[in-house]
């Protein structure tokens, strides 16, 4: 009878041990899951970076819609953007060239832990960037404009990124000088101005700005009208800036 019941004992243990042994998951992918219900930018699809190291892979995803990728487990960045112009770069971030101006990019950029099954973000695209419109009081004139500064982008956190910038204004149709410029992350923008090739001043645009009451902290940057007074001799004599979305007006 003993003998008989051996092999059902044996299976019976077997099956015990083989419940207390835990699968080992640590090389099967994490399921990220990126939902953008929250955004308020007004963009149709989003582009969607998911980089390690000098690894990307490149995606997109419609605007209010939740995004579902299966990736390996452990750190990677994860950057999400509308209006970028495809300046982003691995390893990086979002780069601007040198001598063009910031793209109109939304952005929502974070590490994340691709740890366990499914790892959950949501991602709130915010405005970084700002729209400088610049009217010359009185209208025309030989002068031109060079804005320096020394952020270049954002980062893969989704911080300023340092680096040389520079872009000219371009001549809208209805009259205005227009650039646009990154979040930054204090008030060392300069502009020069210039007229027949010979630089007549630069001015501390940053400083401007600040004294202004303008905040590159806001979560959303808020566009920016500029009205540049220009004497007879053509040296700006000085600034009224105001904002769009309050309609604002201040003298300096």
């Amino acid at each position: 009878m003993l003998r008989s019941l051996f092999p059902l004992c044996f299976s019976t243990l077997a099956l015990f041990l083989a419940s207390c042994i835990k699968e080992d998951r640590s090389s099967c992918p994490c399921v990220l899951t990126i939902s953008t219900e929250k955004t308020a930018d007004s963009s149709t699809v989003f582009s969607v970076y998911l980089s390690r190291g000098e690894e990307i892979f490149a995606d997109s995803l419609d605007a209010g819609k939740v995004y579902e990728k299966a990736v390996p487990r452990g750190l990677l960045y994860v950057t999400v953007s509308s209006g970028d112009d495809g300046t982003f770069e691995p390893g990086k971030g979002i780069v601007i060239p040198f001598g063009s101006n910031c793209p109109p990019v939304f952005l929502w950029s974070r590490p994340v832990k691709a740890e366990g099954e499914t790892v959950s973000r949501s991602a709130v695209l915010l405005k970084s960037h700002c729209r400088v419109r610049m009217r010359l009081v009185p209208a025309g004139g030989a002068v031109s404009f060079v804005i320096h500064g020394g952020i270049a982008g954002f980062d893969l956190d989704g911080n300023p990124l340092e680096g040389p910038f520079e872009c000219v204004p371009h001549r809208t149709d209805d009259g205005f000088l227009e650039f646009i410029l990154p979040r930054q992350k204090d008030n060392s923008l300069l502009m020069d101005v210039s007229s027949g090739g010979v630089l007549l001043r630069t001015f501390a645009l940053g400083e401007i700005l600040a004294r202004a009451g303008y905040s590159w902290k806001d979560k959303d940057l808020k566009d920016i009208s500029m009205e540049v007074s220009c004497s007879a001799n053509v040296l700006i004599s000085d600034f009224s800036i105001w904002e769009n979305v309050q309609n604002r007006e201040i003298l300096l």
